[in-house]
């Protein structure tokens, strides 16, 4: 997909889009939506969230090369993690899903600079991730950006499985394209 439909297409469906990393492979550009709003598709805009979030941590390594990781289920919700804003303030529960995680953020983020967050553990949590205080120096925080794991948003589909368009003179149906 050409760098500036993406580019829109992810301004207008994802809140905080240049600071949001999908776990999807860098290829999935969004090719098959370009191809089929070429032909007259539009996409369904109307969901509660375009995309599955979760909070993606980046790294870079000494090549350059970026890492993404999600912080589904393996950290974020111990005992001994917490998550906090720009201001050191906690904004959601770090057990909640990692969905609701990431709309917490974008909620907090309303109000004050949550985007990225933080967690926070010590090194009591990096030898033993059990319950108790975070009070062993030294500290550790990773910085977790908006991210998914997949969208949410598709093309408009009617129940005959036709994809909906501006007019419905228009509408084609999509498993006699298929195979034209």
């Amino acid at each position: 997909m050409c760098p500036v439909i993406r580019s829109s297409l992810r301004a207008r469906m994802l809140p905080h889009a240049d600071q949001h990393y999908s776990m999807a492979p860098a290829g999935n550009a969004g090719d098959g939506l370009r191809l089929a709003m070429e032909v007259g598709a539009s996409i369904e805009a109307d969901n509660i969230g375009n995309a599955f979030w979760t909070p993606v941590s980046v790294m870079r390594t000494a090549d350059g090369k970026e890492i993404r990781f999600p912080h589904l289920i393996l950290d974020r919700q111990k005992p001994g993690v917490i998550a906090v804003n720009q201001r050191g303030k906690r904004f959601v529960n770090e057990a909640t899903s990692y969905h609701e995680f990431v709309e917490a953020m974008h909620h907090s983020h309303e109000t004050e600079p949550s985007i990225p967050a933080f967690l926070v553990c010590d090194a009591n949590f990096l030898r033993s991730p059990y319950l108790g205080p975070i009070d062993t120096p030294p500290f550790y925080a990773v910085r977790v950006f908006p991210g998914d794991i997949g969208t949410a948003a598709g093309l408009k589909t009617t129940r005959k499985h036709t994809y909906s368009t501006a007019t419905a003179s228009q509408s084609r149906d999509c498993s006699q394209s298929a195979t034209t």
